[in-house]
């Protein structure tokens, strides 16, 4: 009887046990089957484009990556996103050095307009990219990808938009010559740059427009401007050490020439001395000359700020005898700033806020050789 009960009760241990034996496996799998797969036969050793290094030229290379799972597809696309957008950033970083070092403001393109040349530049490139390469690390459990796109794709996408853009600029500068509003050194300086804008758009990569429309009503434009300033009697000519500072001239310029009566401005390189600013002036006609030579500084403020001044000196020429009628000693302007924005236009502004310049610019319209 204690024998049977005995053996009752080791039966009922060993199916417990085995009860648990089965639960545990269960889990066990269970858990293996949630991982995803990572040992690689014959695993290669790690390519040198994982870490960025590729020594073909001619082409915009990203990499990318993502965990692997059992989801292969999703895993591809997780890969080539992050490598899209690791090649965008390639694509962007060098459209952006290539426009900087060839435009400034006098191209008559502004910073807006880099902004879109870029970014279109670049979602456009994106649209030819290759996949051509691929890795599977056991060790890390990773999926790597590289993707590539022709740098002769992205140039002539560069030079299509670039001349789309530039052409989008010269309309605006040109429908802005109507606004009487302007004032006629800003309307004529608009006329200068879209002309200067046409001549440099690729027309070749835009089949759908012709340079021939553009260019008439621009030099026609061009002419009728430059009739009605050169029927005013003092030239405006500006001039300054540097030649970035194109924005700067055109404020100058729209202060000046309605302060300074029968006064016209011209937009045009500094002049590399006075007698070549009056011979200037006299290819144009003009009896007197007005030259405004300015200067601007940037500098350490306190408290991490920066402060700019602009400096501008005035002398008005009778162009004829080459004889000094007048001149106005340096007025400055200044603007505080706490980053690198600082406002250059106000600070011309607050120079000729100056009482002399005033007074002096006021005489300057009419005076003559024995009246100044």
């Amino acid at each position: 009887m204690t024998y049977c009960k005995n053996l009752c009760v080791l039966c009922l241990v060993v199916l417990f046990l085995s009860a648990c034996g089965t639960t545990g496996g269960k889990k066990h799998l269970s858990a293996q089957a949630a991982k995803p797969e990572c040992k690689i036969e014959h695993q290669e050793l790690t390519p040198a484009w994982v870490s960025g290094s590729v020594a073909d030229a001619g082409y915009f290379y990203g990499v990318g990556s993502s965990p692997i799972s059992f989801n292969h597809g999703r895993d591809l696309d997780k890969a080539m996103q992050q490598a899209s957008a690791d090649l965008s950033s390639s694509i962007k970083t060098t459209v952006s050095k290539i426009i900087t070092s060839r435009v400034s403001d006098s191209s008559g393109l502004i910073s807006e307009d880099n902004d879109v040349i870029t970014r279109s530049t670049t979602e456009t490139s994106l649209s030819k990219i290759k996949r051509v390469a691929s890795w599977r690390d056991g060790v890390s459990c990773q999926l790597w990808v590289q993707v590539r796109v022709d740098e002769a794709t992205v140039k002539q996408n560069l030079a299509r938009i670039e001349s789309e853009q530039m052409l989008k600029r010269a309309e605006t500068l040109f429908d802005s010559t109507d606004n009487i509003s302007l004032g006629l050194a800003a309307r004529t300086h608009n006329i200068e740059m879209a002309v200067a804008l046409i001549a440099d758009v690729r027309f070749e990569l835009l089949p759908m427009v012709k340079r021939e429309f553009y260019q008439g009503r621009y030099d026609e434009r061009f002419q009728a401007l430059y009739a009605q300033a050169k029927s005013k009697e003092t030239l405006v000519l500006i001039n300054t050490g540097s030649e970035d500072s194109e924005a700067l001239k055109l404020e100058i310029a729209r202060i000046v020439t309605p302060m300074v009566k029968g006064s016209w401005h011209k937009q045009r390189k500094s002049c590399s001395s006075t007698r070549a600013c009056l011979k200037v002036a006299t290819n144009e006609s003009a009896k007197r000359l007005v030259l405004v030579t300015f200067s601007r500084e940037k500098r350490p403020g306190s408290m991490g700020s920066q402060l700019g001044s602009v400096n501008i000196s005035i002398a008005l020429y009778d162009v004829k005898s080459g004889k000094g009628l007048g001149k106005a000693d340096k007025a400055k302007g200044e603007v505080l700033s706490f980053d690198d924005n600082l406002d250059w236009n106000l600070a011309v502004q607050r120079a000729f806020e100056a009482e002399p310049i005033k007074i002096a610019l006021k005489q300057y319209g009419s005076c003559t050789v024995e009246t100044c």
